[in-house]
């Protein structure tokens, strides 16, 4: 399986194509996650990402993130992403990642988040190398 971060930018409009990309993919919403980024004097920076089934017959599993452009839990933002996963019945899973600060590039940080999706069980698995 091929996975894909598909990176979005980090301010309202950003917000609003992730929530059109879930609003118009429902058969293939798979998850809404939140990550929680710990910063600098207590502070925190969260990322909504989004997580889609594969299309049919591909072997690639889109995943959409707007990375770290949330301050607080009381951000537009924040609520307007709870409350699409909710009306699309799913409850957004919550965890806490290392800031992409820490990490020498973009790839290495997308690496990183990939592995921990995999370790939470939270992408599909090419079942051809599992049968």
């Amino acid at each position: 399986m091929i996975y894909k971060i598909v990176p979005l930018g980090e301010g309202y409009t950003d917000v609003h194509e992730l929530l059109e990309i879930a609003r118009t993919n429902q058969h293939r919403l798979r998850h809404f996650v939140i990550l929680k980024a710990p910063g600098e004097h207590e502070t925190a920076a969260y990322s909504l990402l989004l997580i889609l089934a594969s299309a049919e017959k591909s072997r690639f599993q889109p995943l959409y993130l707007c990375r770290e452009g949330i301050p607080s839990v009381d951000s537009k933002r924040y609520t307007s992403f709870v409350r699409a996963a909710e009306e699309s019945g799913f409850t957004p899973l919550e965890l806490e990642v290392k800031h992409s600060t820490t990490f020498y590039s973009q790839h290495q940080y997308q690496a990183y988040l990939l592995s921990i999706l995999k370790l939470q069980r939270l992408l599909e698995r090419d079942q051809s190398i599992w049968s």
